[in-house]
């Protein structure tokens, strides 16, 4: 088989023998993009609920430092209640926020997600959120491709 060279066919062709594939993205992605915001409210949907039915476990003991965190029974507020998303437009582009979003919560739950997620200088990460993405990464794939439901 030949070596590329500007010409037929969108701007390559084979010099001899060979077979040449031109691939026209544009329908594919206004199929995607034309219910874009559909779709990232049902990976918002997927995230919510994945994330609330890993918080499984009840304290005591605590969680343990790298694991997801552990529900404790004498928490007025559990913050699997809180976990939530939304889905709206920011400069012409759709966002998906999903988590601890709401920034007006009652007592810890203001700053406690967070500090579980990184970690503080006295206590090891409990990454719910990171844990909760990896479960939902290929499943968001599927569904913001159009490979999946929608």
């Amino acid at each position: 088989m030949g070596l590329p060279s500007k010409g037929y066919f969108g701007g390559s062709k084979y010099n001899y023998g060979g077979s040449v594939v031109e691939f026209n993205a544009t329908p594919f992605i206004n199929v995607v993009m034309q219910n874009v915001e559909e779709r990232l409210d049902q990976c918002g949907e997927l995230f919510v609920e994945r994330a609330r039915a890993n918080f499984v476990f009840m304290a005591p003991p605590p969680s343990m430092p790298w694991d997801f965190p552990h529900i404790d029974p004498r928490e007025i507020f559990e913050m699997r209640d809180y976990i939530k998303h939304t889905v709206f437009n920011r400069g012409g582009a759709a966002v998906m926020q999903a988590g601890i979003i709401d920034e007006n919560l009652p007592g810890r739950l203001g700053i406690y997600p967070g500090m579980l997620e990184t970690g503080t200088s006295i206590m090891a990460p409990r990454p719910w959120m990171t844990i909760t993405m990896d479960e939902v990464w290929f499943d968001w794939q599927k569904i913001l491709t159009g490979m999946g439901p929608l």
